[in-house]
């Protein structure tokens, strides 16, 4: 899983990402990554799913903390860049 949320938001806006991050993203996609958008920072951005590089869905909890937490009771670990 991959949860993106707040500032990273407009690094995977179609119109300006950079070409190197879509191909590692692209990457990751390939091995089986299932990138989520959080629900809250598309609303605040002003940014669909459609705006965004391929990929995404909306988090399955509107906020990404959230989320991240309920991934983290799961086994999943917290990894910020």
């Amino acid at each position: 899983k991959v949860v993106v949320h707040g500032p990273a938001l407009p690094l995977f806006d179609k119109k300006t990402a950079d070409p190197g991050l879509q191909k590692k993203f692209q990457m990751i996609l390939d091995k089986g990554a299932q990138p989520e958008m959080c629900q809250v920072s598309m609303k605040v951005f002003k940014k669909g799913l459609d705006a965004l590089v391929d990929g995404f869905k909306p988090t399955a909890h509107p906020v990404a903390v959230k989320r991240i937490a309920d991934l983290q009771e799961q086994g999943y670990i917290y990894i910020k860049p």
